[in-house]
């Protein structure tokens, strides 16, 4: 009863890397975006900033590269922390079957 099994130990570990990890990813998100508004407010061909993203009412342009980054950064750190939440959630079921 005192001691944690490897696995519970395995889970644990995992999980706090994982939910920070993705805790990091969503502050680097927001700078992400916040680099973002100081963008172009129109488009510009020569440069290829012709994607618009939605600033808040705004409108600024980016780069088909820039508009991919931003969505990447908006998607992985939601998928990393939700897997963290699955392993805390597994983690808390076999504490509570020990306890038993």
């Amino acid at each position: 009863m005192g001691r944690r099994s490897i696995v519970e130990r395995v889970l644990w570990y995992s999980m706090a890397t994982l939910c920070t990890l993705g805790t990091l990813g969503f502050i680097r998100a927001v700078a992400l975006w916040c680099e973002y508004l100081t963008f172009p407010t129109s488009p510009n061909r020569a440069s290829g900033t012709i994607y618009p993203l939605n600033m808040h009412g705004t409108a600024v342009y980016l780069t088909f590269q820039q508009q991919l980054r931003l969505r990447q950064w908006d998607f992985w750190p939601w998928v990393i922390l939700e897997i963290g939440a699955v392993l805390f959630a597994l983690h808390k079921w076999i504490y509570e079957l020990r306890k038993k």
